[in-house]
């Protein structure tokens, strides 16, 4: 391919770098201009890992207390890279054959209750119908998020 040398126009390269044409620079209409692709490496941004990812498990254990009732503790997990990871709410999305007692009161399906950061929460399911499997789903919401899950049982867990 040639070039006058003093009238051909840049070329743009890789990663946006312009080549000019080189060659004479004299008004020889028969000079060669030589473009040469230099490789420019190119910056990458670097994400650091997210302390939420993978999502640490909200822990949930259950004891039976007897009467039909289960006792259900939420202890929020630690996360690396965190000074402190809390419990910051809860809402009950589900009571199938249960009620729930959470501190001093009651509470229903689609009640939230704020837990001010606590590392632990705990709540009281009631059966409601000893012949009966019982359930109660909720989503509990920490510094990564929201964690739903569940506790219950069928006629024997209590």
């Amino acid at each position: 391919m040639t070039f006058d040398a003093t009238s051909a126009p840049p070329v743009t390269g890789l990663a946006g770098t312009v080549f000019a044409p080189g060659g004479s620079t004299d008004a020889d209409p028969t000079a060669t201009a030589t473009v040469t692709a230099t490789p420019t490496a190119t910056p990458t941004a670097t994400v650091p890992p997210s302390t939420c990812s993978p999502r640490p498990n909200v822990q949930v254990t259950v004891k039976p207390l007897g009467g039909g009732r289960l006792e259900a503790t939420l202890t929020a997990p630690t996360v690396p890279g965190r000074a402190s990871n809390g419990l910051v709410q809860i809402t009950f999305t589900l009571l199938q054959n249960s009620t729930v007692q959470l501190g001093s009161g009651a509470v229903g399906t689609g009640q939230t209750v704020q837990l001010g950061g606590a590392q632990t929460a705990t709540f009281v399911v009631t059966r409601q119908n000893a012949n009966q499997a019982t359930q109660v789903a909720f989503s509990v919401r920490d510094g990564c998020g929201d964690w739903p899950s569940f506790v219950g049982g069928g006629p024997s867990a209590f």
